[in-house]
Parts: structure tokens; C-alpha cells; sequence
């Protein structure tokens, strides 16, 4: 069973619950939803780009049936991760990044209303829109290294009307690789 591209765009469910029965996602199959909750059942192999796009302003639990072999939400991170690749591909308010994530997807945490979040030392790739609309955020704790870190658009991320505070470790590095960022 497949779910297609643009499916439930724009319902309201209070939750999505992907059964075992379904094996792919399609592309904004859920965008704009809201849920406060998405569960991934054991069955989906294929997870299209921006399936859960913008569907973080309410989102504060993510979960993936432990018998599922390609996504996962390791450690009870409240994420979805891609398993093979270790991408992150949706988080939500309660995300806790696992350390061997390498990689924060394309919108995972677009409208998040995340306060804080840690980026840890794993992580050497960001993609853009990955924090678009997080106008709650005000600290951010990143490990990466900025010499080995590729992150798309960073002047793109955390736009709010709030002070967000980049909490880095060897700021000359971060300012001479990304210098509009305003770490």
C-alpha cells in the first residue's frame, strides 16, 4: 500500500498513524497536517522527499515501530531517521539529535516551535529550510565542526523576530567559514 504524493495535504488529523501495511510515502503527502504525533508502522521502505513538510507547529512525538528496517527513531529521540544513511529527516519539539546522526534533512524541523537545540559533533551536513520558521528558538548548542560542516544556506535558518544565540565551540573557526551566520 502507498500513500501518494500530496495524499493528506492540508487535513487536520490530531495524529498520524502510518500502519504496517503501507510501504511508501509520497512526496508533501502530509504537508501543512499539524498532527501532534507521527507513528511509523514496521512496513515503510520508502519515505519521499518533504513528506511531513510543515507539519511542526504542533508536532511533540515522533515513532517508528521497532521492526521496521528502514527508518528508526533511535534511543526514543523523537525523530524520524533515515536508517542506512543516518539523515535526520523530521524532528519535533521534543527532538533530542542522536550523536550519530550525520546529516539534519531538508525541512526536518521547519515550524518546530523548538526553544533549544544541541547539534552534536556527528552531524557535518545541514540542509536548507532545516530550521526555517523556528521563531521560538533562542540557543543552540553546536558541536560540528565548522571545517567539515556543509550547511546550506545557513542565513536561511532560524528566521524569527527573536535573538537566536549560536553557542559554538572555536568561533574564529565558525566566523571564517561562515561569516554572515552571526555566531
Amino acid at each position: 500500500t502507498k500513500i501518494g504524493p500530496f495524499a493528506f495535504s492540508f487535513d487536520s488529523p490530531e495524529s498520524i498513524r502510518i500502519p504496517n501495511s503501507v510501504t511508501s510515502i509520497g512526496g508533501c503527502a502530509f504537508y501543512g497536517c499539524n498532527p501532534t504525533s507521527i507513528s511509523i508502522g514496521s512496513g515503510v521502505a520508502t519515505i519521499e522527499g518533504a513528506a511531513f513538510w510543515s507539519c511542526g507547529a504542533h508536532l511533540d512525538s515522533i515513532s517508528v515501530n521497532g521492526g521496521n528496517t528502514h527508518y528508526d527513531s533511535r534511543g526514543g529521540c523523537n525523530a524520524l531517521i533515515e536508517t542506512e544513511t543516518n539523515i535526520l529527516i523530521q524532528g519535533c519539539q521534543n527532538t533530542i539529535v542522536p550523536s550519530d546522526v550525520v546529516s539534519i534533512g531538508y525541512s526536518a524541523f521547519m515550524d518546530v516551535p523548538i526553544i533549544s537545540i544541541t547539534i552534536p559533533s556527528s552531524v557535518t551536513r545541514i540542509e536548507d529550510r532545516a530550521f526555517e520558521n523556528c521563531d521560538r528558538v533562542t540557543d543552540i548548542y553546536c558541536y560540528a565542526n565548522p571545517d567539515t560542516l556543509t550547511w546550506i544556506n545557513p542565513d536561511g535558518c532560524f528566521k524569527s523576530g527573536k535573538a537566536t544565540i549560536c553557542h559554538v565551540f572555536n568561533a574564529n573557526a565558525w566566523n571564517n567559514t561562515f561569516p554572515t551566520a552571526n555566531v
